[in-house]
C-alpha cells in the first residue's frame, strides 16, 4: 500500500502538471524559444547600417506622423532602464533617469551620419514635485485636420507624499500618468495639455489615442503596483485595458496576461500579450466597451503594434522572450534575438508573415517597436534597452555613413528582400 507520502506527491505532482499546462505552458514555450528554429539575418536579403546618437538611446516606443514626415520617438538613458521601471519591480529612485525626451526625427531628410532630428522642449511641464521630468513608456498620437499632433505620453514617474517628498516607491509603487501634449509640423517643443490622473492608470505600458480627449491603455500588471498579486499577474490573468476620458477611467477588457503595446485603426483596438503570443481583435462599441471579434496566434513573445497606411499591422517579437533580460543587465553588449511580424487580411483570414529575424541580435537586439512607412517601404525599429534603434529600407540604397561612435545610439538600415523569406 502506497504510503500517505508517496500519495500527498503524486497529487502535488498532478496538481503541478495540471496548473502548468493552465498557466505556464504558453509562457515558458514562448519565453525559451522552446521548438523554434531561429533565423540569422544573413538568411535575409538585408544589409544593415547603423546611425548612432547618445541623443537617441533605449528608445521605448515611436509614432509616425504620416503629414508630417516625422517619426517621433520616446528615448531614455539604458543604464537607468534597470534602475528604474516600477511596473517591472525596477523602483531604486535614486537611479532614475534624468534624460528622458521626446525626439522628432524627419524622415525624409537624410544627412551624413542619419537624419535631421530635434530633442522636443516641454517649457511649461512641471513633472513631480517641479522637476520638470518625465520617465518615458509606450505612447501614441493623433492628427487633427488643423495640423495639430497630439501626443499621448505613458509617464512612469515616481509617488510623492502628501507634502511633495518622495515616498517609499517600494511601499507605494509608482504614480504613473498619461500626459497629453500638442506639437505639430518642425515640431521643436511640446506644449502640454493635461496631466490624466487616475486609480485606473496603474501600470500602463502604452496609451492608444482614441481622439484628442479620450484613450485606451494596457495595465500590463493591472491595478496592482506591489505585492504578490502583482508579481502574478501576468500568470494568473489580472491585468486589463481601461478607456479613459477627461472624465473618468474604467476597465473594458480583463483578466488578460501582459497586454502590451495596444494601437487602434478604424474604430477597430489590436492588443499583442507577451505572454500567450496571441494578437487580440476588438471593436470598439459606441460607449467605448470593447467587443472581442477574433484573436491570432503569433507564436512569439511579442511588444508593441503599430499600423500602417495600408492597415497592416506590425509587430516587434521576441523569439527567446527571457533573453530580454540581459539586455536591462548589460545594455551596452547583450545580443537578445529579435524578430519583426506583419499581420494581415486575406480573403477574410489574418496572416501572419515573419518579415526578419536576427537569431544573433547583430544588428536588431531585442527590438520593441517596428513601424512601416508605407510611402518608401522603410521599417524603423526601436529599442527599449539599448543605445541605438533602426531603420530598414528597400533598394535602392541612400548612403549612409558606415564609421560612428559605437558608444553612441544607432539607427541601423535594413535593405528588405525583393521575395519573401519566411519559415
Amino acid at each position: 500500500m502506497a504510503s500517505p507520502l508517496i500519495k500527498i506527491s503524486i497529487a502535488a505532482t498532478v496538481l503541478l502538471a495540471i496548473l502548468f499546462q493552465i498557466y505556464l505552458k504558453e509562457a515558458v514555450w514562448l519565453g525559451f524559444g522552446i521548438n523554434r528554429t531561429l533565423q540569422p539575418l544573413s538568411e535575409f536579403p538585408y544589409r544593415c547600417r547603423k546611425i548612432v546618437h547618445h541623443q537617441l538611446e533605449a528608445c521605448e516606443d515611436m509614432y509616425l506622423s504620416h503629414s508630417t514626415r516625422q517619426l517621433f520617438l520616446a528615448c531614455s538613458d539604458p543604464i537607468a532602464r534597470k534602475q528604474w521601471q516600477p511596473n517591472v519591480g525596477y523602483r531604486n529612485i535614486s537611479g532614475r533617469s534624468q534624460r528622458d525626451a521626446m525626439v522628432a526625427v524627419d524622415i525624409d531628410k537624410p544627412i551624413d551620419n542619419g537624419f535631421t532630428f530635434r530633442v522636443l522642449k516641454t517649457p511649461d511641464f512641471e513633472g513631480t514635485a517641479g522637476d520638470g521630468l518625465i520617465n518615458l513608456a509606450g505612447f501614441s498620437g493623433i492628427e487633427q485636420k488643423n495640423g495639430d499632433i497630439d501626443l499621448f505620453l505613458v509617464n512612469l514617474q515616481p509617488s510623492i507624499d502628501a507634502d511633495g517628498n518622495l515616498a517609499d516607491q517600494h511601499v507605494h509603487g509608482g504614480n504613473a500618468t498619461i500626459e497629453h501634449f500638442v506639437t505639430g509640423p518642425r515640431a521643436t517643443k511640446m506644449k502640454h495639455v493635461r496631466t490624466y490622473a487616475h486609480h485606473g492608470i496603474t501600470t500602463p505600458n502604452r496609451v492608444a489615442a482614441l481622439s484628442d480627449k479620450s484613450f485606451y491603455i494596457s495595465n500590463d500588471h493591472g491595478s496592482h503596483k506591489i505585492g504578490w498579486r502583482h508579481h502574478l499577474s501576468m500568470i494568473l490573468g489580472f491585468s486589463d485595458v481601461t478607456f479613459c476620458d477627461t472624465q473618468n477611467c474604467r476597465p473594458v477588457a480583463s483578466n488578460l496576461q501582459l497586454p502590451n503595446g495596444l494601437a487602434i485603426r478604424d474604430n477597430i483596438l489590436y492588443l499583442p500579450d507577451s505572454i500567450t503570443g496571441r494578437l487580440y481583435i476588438y471593436r470598439i462599441l459606441p460607449n467605448k466597451d470593447l467587443e472581442k471579434l477574433d484573436e491570432v496566434n503569433l507564436g512569439y513573445g511579442v511588444d508593441n503594434a503599430s499600423i500602417d497606411e495600408n492597415g497592416d499591422i506590425w509587430i516587434a517579437a521576441f523569439p527567446i522572450g527571457v533573453e530580454i533580460f540581459k539586455a536591462y543587465d548589460d545594455p551596452y553588449n547583450a545580443h537578445p534575438p529579435s524578430a519583426v511580424l506583419r499581420v494581415r487580411k486575406i480573403e477574410g483570414e489574418y496572416v501572419v508573415e515573419k518579415m526578419l529575424e536576427d537569431a544573433e541580435g547583430e544588428v536588431l537586439p531585442a527590438a520593441t517597436t517596428v513601424v512601416h512607412d508605407a510611402k518608401t517601404g522603410r521599417l524603423f525599429l526601436s529599442i527599449s534597452t539599448q543605445f541605438h534603434s533602426t531603420y530598414v529600407q528597400p533598394l535602392p540604397i541612400i548612403p549612409i555613413a558606415d564609421s560612428f561612435d559605437s558608444t553612441e545610439m544607432t539607427i541601423i538600415l535594413l535593405l528588405p528582400p525583393l521575395t519573401s523569406n519566411t519559415r
